[in-house]
């Protein structure tokens, strides 16, 4: 079992509750979703996107689903990165027309397709986020 257990924390499960017993018959499955936690939020190898831009994406994804306890999760990691309250509430609160550095903003807009109509993501789209 991961030292760490993201849901878990986020789901406030208790070490010594019944559900805490169940996901702990499964530790391939705790470990899989620490482990994919752990690569898509805080990465060694940060070549395509930064642990701030990461935990941005993380936090507007949360946003977008009306996730309290993720969102404070990642507004909190993004202070840990080194992030004010005004830019974490811009990636949180960020609407059309708001002017954001152009990089943030193809970020944002891929994160929002990806939420909200992920089927008509294409690779374009990726091309597009990777040119920003």
């Amino acid at each position: 079992m991961p030292e760490t257990d993201i849901i878990n924390q986020l789901a406030e499960i208790a070490a010594d509750s019944a559900l805490a017993n169940v996901r702990n018959r499964r530790p391939d499955v705790v470990n899989h979703a620490q482990g994919s936690y752990d690569a898509l939020i805080r990465p060694t190898d940060i070549s395509d996107l930064s642990h701030v831009e990461r935990a941005q994406a993380a936090l507007r994804t949360a946003s977008q689903t009306g996730a309290p306890r993720l969102i404070a999760h990642y507004r909190a990691r993004l202070q840990e990165l080194g992030q004010s309250t005004p830019q974490i509430d811009e990636v949180e609160q960020a609407g059309e027309g708001d002017v954001l550095p152009d990089r943030l903003e193809s970020m944002l807009r891929h994160t929002d397709l990806l939420v909200h109509a992920p089927a008509a993501a294409t690779r374009g789209h990726v091309a597009e986020l990777k040119e920003a």
